[in-house]
């Protein structure tokens, strides 16, 4: 027998948890993978699934790579300069 397959409720909880991680503020689709076992596709898809909760940050990685995070976590990482700023911006923060 393989390996039971998650539910979406599962696979988005770790998805979620994943970019919630405190060691990262921001973190590739790559590295979200890797840490959750899922492959990439999946990712994306939770991540295009939960649009109203997940942040891309305006810049790429050192590699090019778009980068996300939750909301929550961002306003959790954020620093009191970038929290007024993004107010200007109109911005999560």
């Amino acid at each position: 027998m393989g390996n039971p397959v998650p539910s979406d409720s599962e696979v988005k909880i770790k998805v979620i948890n994943a970019m919630n991680n405190n060691r990262y503020r921001w973190r590739t689709i790559g590295g979200i993978s890797k840490e959750v076992g899922l492959p990439q596709d999946v990712v994306v898809k939770v991540i295009s699934l939960n649009s109203d909760s997940v942040v891309r940050a305006p810049a790429l990685s050192n590699k090019g790579e778009p980068l996300f995070t939750t909301r929550e976590h961002l306003l959790e990482k954020a620093t009191i300069g970038e929290k007024i700023l993004g107010a200007f911006k109109n911005r999560v923060y």
